[in-house]
């Protein structure tokens, strides 16, 4: 069986996932970057 789809609709599909995973990936560094900041506060209270 042969699906065909028209190249306009793969674009816009391909267009609105790629934001989805930009907004992800953004969402997750802003995570990672507030974790990295709370580890370094610990590490910095445990040597003084």
């Amino acid at each position: 069986m042969e699906i065909t789809a028209d190249a306009n609709t793969v674009i816009d599909d391909l267009a609105r996932q790629l934001a989805d995973l930009a907004k992800q990936n953004a969402i997750l560094r802003a995570q990672l970057s507030e974790a990295m900041k709370r580890l370094n506060a610990t590490e910095n209270k445990e040597e003084q």
